[in-house]
């Protein structure tokens, strides 16, 4: 979690340009041990700090898109969206300042595991239930 918010925080004092991918949706994709759910419904809920880096951070992925961020001192909010199956782009604005991160992540029904783009340490959550 402390990655995710260095990194978040990071990128409100940098203006990253967006990639023009345009998301495949129609790729099919494997997640391990999940047959039959898609990646876009993997990631819908609530998911926490695998290591105890941030005590009571939350991670939430919305349906419609959107998602927050809350630890103890700050709530963050913003929107997410598919680049490709193993790929997503979070757009936080803050302040006027508009900020947006890639994420290469690998989900299953419990664990999603998120590296930021061009980095090679991965951040660890499990699935609050």
């Amino acid at each position: 979690m402390r990655a995710i918010v260095w990194l978040l925080g990071t990128t409100l004092l940098v203006s990253w340009t967006a990639i023009a991918d345009t998301p495949d949706s129609r790729t099919p994709m494997s997640v391990g041990e999940v047959r039959g759910d898609s990646v876009r419904d993997l990631i819908v809920g609530k998911w926490a700090p695998d290591q105890n880096m941030a005590p009571g951070a939350v991670v939430e992925f919305k349906k419609n898109g959107k998602f927050a961020i809350s630890a103890q001192q700050f709530n963050m909010e913003g929107t997410y969206k598919f680049l490709k199956n193993d790929q997503i782009e979070l757009k936080l604005s803050m302040q006027g300042n508009d900020s947006t991160v890639e994420l290469h992540i690998k989900l299953t029904k419990d664990s999603m595991t998120a590296t930021p783009e061009g980095q090679t340490k991965a951040e660890k959550f499990k699935r609050i239930k």
